[in-house]
């Protein structure tokens, strides 16, 4: 009984952290087409750049909280004076950088930024939202639901604001502004829910910075992953155009979309895998590794070959005939899904929860370093292209790494080797779509048939696969046939 609510628990949680993430792909795909045409590139480029010089305040501001305050969360929960302790230190120490983050980026303000200075200035409300971030804390307690509630409300109240005030591209200001308020109130609005939960608690000084280490260690790969996956744009906006800048933000924007699918069972697992390693529960979390390894790599095979077989025809539909050169850097980028989706499994399920944080950051030093050093080669010889040709490698490459280090003592090749059929199955259906395409006119209608049509082939092809290898997977559809006769 006891096992069977745990169960139903997990999925819970994977559900409202699926439709949490859902939302992060409803809202774009109702708002980008609509901004894209009414800002323009460069506009939707300067606010790209703008957003990304915040970001890195931010970063500094969250420290490592979301991973290591999570992982602490998760081990203290179960005594409820420890959890208070836990909380009302590590917050603590977020008041203390957060704070150190908005003095920071006020000084760059005042002292550094000759640019763009109205939009720099309303981003400041992303800084002073890291002070009341939170969301760690439910993380850790696998409360999944108040989070996912929370961020799908204001995200759809954004939606209606952009649509309702942004109406021109003198309205960038106004586009920036929502998007930061929200962003703002999607943190403080939390704290409503957390007195049922936790207690804030006198703690000391010492107790406070006793977190410094630990959330010290995993800012490093926060800030390593945020290095190559945000410097492009920073670099693109240095050594290029704004127009590249903002191509290449759309891009990124429709190859991101999917991995809030992925992530979604990676952060639910994360404070569960670590709650089964504390109970003694190894062979369990492996088998969780395993399946998990399948999810993904059928999920990713799919969708990045239906974005590489519809890239042209989408890119012009949905953001505009200004962005017709999205669709190659699409194309490049699309296959960053599969190999992010492994190195999700092994860094979520693996080795954070075993607090292996020395080979997590190696994988992304060699990613960032990597990614650094092809941006400045790729970036002037080929623009928005270069830098998707190198967050590509340096993508692959920290995959590589995470799977080498833990190769010892998880059997990830042999997780990996039985769903390559899959990756087959995707490229095989991506060439019959992008065909189809060939034949007939561009259209939405168009569109939509070769999206429905991928998505027959693929199930067709990755079922006759499982009919073939699995005896569980082919008693089901033998079950279903014998039924339907």
């Amino acid at each position: 009984m006891k096992q069977e609510a745990k169960s139903n628990g997990l999925m819970s949680n994977f559900v409202y952290n699926t439709l949490y993430r859902l939302s992060s792909i409803i809202v774009p795909l109702i708002t980008t087409p609509y901004v894209s045409r009414v800002l323009g590139a460069e506009a939707t480029g300067v606010y790209s750049y703008t957003y990304t010089v915040a970001w890195y305040f931010v970063i500094l501001g969250c420290l490592g909280f979301e991973n290591y305050g999570n992982r602490q969360i998760a081990i203290a929960k179960r005594d409820q004076r420890r959890l208070n302790q836990t909380f009302s230190s590590i917050f603590g120490l977020q008041l203390v950088t957060g704070s150190v983050a908005v003095v920071l980026y006020v000084t760059y303000m005042l002292f550094f930024c000759d640019q763009y200075q109205t939009i720099a200035w309303i981003n400041i409300l992303y800084v002073i939202s890291c002070l009341f971030n939170i969301s760690w804390f439910f993380y850790g307690m696998e409360q999944f639901k108040t989070t996912a509630i929370r961020t799908i409300v204001t995200r759809f109240l954004g939606l209606v604001l952009i649509l309702a005030f942004v109406r021109t591209r003198d309205d960038l200001w106004k586009y920036v502004f929502i998007l930061a308020a929200l962003e703002l109130l999607n943190q403080v609005v939390l704290w409503a829910r957390l007195k049922a939960v936790v207690s804030l608690v006198k703690v000391s000084w010492q107790e406070v910075f006793s977190h410094f280490r630990g959330c010290a260690i995993l800012f490093i790969p926060v800030l390593l992953i945020n290095i190559y996956r945000m410097m492009d744009k920073l670099m693109l906006g240095n050594m290029s155009t704004m127009f590249e800048v903002g191509i290449y933000t759309y891009a990124d924007k429709i190859t991101e979309m999917p991995f809030h699918i992925i992530t979604a069972i990676g952060l639910v697992m994360l404070p569960h895998t670590t709650s089964l390693i504390a109970n003694g529960e190894e062979e369990k979390s492996r088998k969780y590794v395993e399946l998990a390894m399948r999810y993904n790599t059928v999920f990713s095979s799919a969708i990045t070959f239906g974005m590489v077989a519809v890239s042209g025809d989408f890119s012009v539909l949905f953001f505009g005939e200004e962005y017709a050169a999205c669709a190659p850097l699409i194309c490049v980028m699309a296959p960053m899904l599969i190999v992010r989706a492994w190195a999700n499994v092994t860094r979520t399920q693996f080795l954070i929860p075993r607090q292996r944080d020395k080979e997590y950051i190696i994988s992304l030093a060699i990613g960032t370093a990597i990614n650094l050093v092809l941006n400045s080669v790729l970036i002037p010889l080929c623009g928005a292209l270069g830098a998707a040709i190198a967050t590509l490698l340096a993508e692959s490459s920290v995959a590589i790494a995470q799977i080498l280090f833990t190769n010892r003592e998880l059997p990830v090749r042999q997780y990996i080797v039985p769903n390559i059929p899959f990756i087959f199955a995707g490229a095989g259906m991506a060439m019959v779509v992008y065909c189809v395409g060939l034949l007939f006119e561009r259209s939405w209608i168009t569109l939509g048939f070769q999206i429905l049509l991928g998505a027959v082939l693929y199930i067709i092809f990755s079922a006759l696969y499982l009919y073939k290898t699995d005896s569980f997977i082919r008693k089901k559809i033998e079950g279903i046939l014998r039924r339907i006769k």
